[in-house]
């Protein structure tokens, strides 16, 4: 039985061996059958700015990678400052490790996250790896640092002037 392909792939997926150009069904480009299709120029809602205070202020981006363990952090990407909105990103309310940003009027954002890879492999399993934490930047950061989640081992510690815009 052949599996069921649609618009240009079907030679690709048909697992004919014959090249594309001769294969035997002609493919159809897929035709958008929308109801009402979207006016031109128009943002979608979801990429639309968001009308909040501080807004104007962006997001910074923190990237990593732990240990298998969890000991260790083996490698940190500089700090990126974007100017987009966001909330932070993983939204959890505990986790492993920790992001604490110290902003220069005294408030701190904590963005909690666990750095885990997962592998989809019949026998599983998940160690510590790659993280990206974005957190909602609220003024002039004077310092990040990256702790456990109860703030007795301290990672890396990244200045203010050290965040790339």
């Amino acid at each position: 039985m052949m599996p069921v392909c649609a618009g240009f792939f079907f030679a690709a997926c048909s697992g004919s061996k014959s090249k594309p150009e001769t294969a035997t069904t002609e493919a159809r480009p897929l035709v958008n059958q929308s109801a009402t299709p979207a006016p031109p120029d128009s943002a979608s809602p979801a990429l639309s700015p968001m009308k909040a205070e501080g807004a104007n202020e962006g997001v910074l981006v923190i990237q990593g990678i732990f240990d298998p363990t969890g000991t260790k952090l083996v490698e940190l990407k500089p700090v990126r400052h974007y100017a987009r909105v966001s909330g932070p990103l993983p939204n959890q309310t505990q986790g492993r490790f920790v992001v604490r940003v110290l902003f220069a009027h005294g408030g701190v954002t904590n963005v909690y996250f666990d750095a885990l890879v997962a592998d989809d492999s019949a026998s599983g399993g998940t160690v510590h790896g790659f993280f990206e934490v974005t957190v909602p930047a609220g003024g002039e950061v004077e310092s990040i640092r990256i702790t456990d989640a109860a703030d007795q081992k301290t990672f890396a510690r990244i200045a203010g002037p050290e965040i790339q815009r």
